[in-house]
């Protein structure tokens, strides 16, 4: 087998436990959408997909109302409720001393990836500076994932997409867009990539932080 370049992971029940507050969130969901609950037996069992392709079969044309449900009630719970999997704090230690690049490939929401870098820090034992840089990098890099998302809505189509361009402009949705116009928009996502690079080098990352400059820089220039 070649030395891989990089390792990617998911993050839920991959390296961390989340089961339980996905139970939870999804609870949460159900009952304020007007649903039993599953248990947890039945979550595990039927929880195969993401939620956007699993949302819009279970709730329809509300499907997005009950996201906001979902991750209103995830965001409120998750952080006290984080735990790394058995092994799995040794197993990156291991990795990162061959030299491998690590990251995360997860749920690509703004909140969700300042979750996972905030998730992530606490994780890897780092310090308060540390930690205090990388959520100015989590946050900056979700503001960023934001603004590309309506740029891309704004300007690509259904096929570089993947899915139907021009929603938001169709529901009269309030975007970055429609408040700075495009270029203004750009200017704004630019500087969020900007200030998530430095924020890295504020957190005293050199050679171990080019991943997440990369993801950085990679958030201004994906096309879907």
């Amino acid at each position: 087998m070649n030395r891989p370049r990089a390792v990617l992971f998911d993050w839920d029940n991959t390296l961390v436990d989340s089961w339980d507050t996905i139970h939870d969130a999804l609870g949460f969901c159900f009952v304020a959408m007007g649903r039993e609950p599953w248990s947890l037996a039945e979550v595990k069992a039927r929880t195969r997909l993401s939620l956007r392709e699993a949302f819009p079969p279970l709730f329809g044309e509300r499907w997005e109302e009950a996201q906001r449900h979902f991750f209103a009630r995830f965001a409120a719970i998750h952080l006290e409720r984080i735990r790394p999997l058995p092994g799995v704090t040794a197993m990156l230690d291991g990795l990162a001393a061959l030299g491998l690049p690590l990251g995360i490939v997860s749920n690509k929401t703004g909140a969700i990836l300042r979750f996972a870098v905030e998730a992530g820090a606490i994780v890897a034992g780092a310090g308060a500076r540390q930690q205090a840089a990388l959520l100015r990098y989590g946050e900056a890099l979700g503001s960023a994932f934001q603004i590309a998302d309506d740029i891309l809505d704004a300007e690509a189509t259904s096929e570089q997409l993947g899915k139907r361009a021009g929603k938001d402009a169709e529901r009269n949705k309030g975007t970055f867009v429609s408040i700075h116009g495009l270029d203004g928009a750009k200017s704004l996502r630019d500087g969020f990539v900007g200030e998530a690079i430095a924020a890295l080098g504020e957190a005293g990352l050199g050679g171990e932080g080019d991943t997440l400059r990369e993801a950085a820089r990679f958030v201004a220039a994906r096309a879907n």
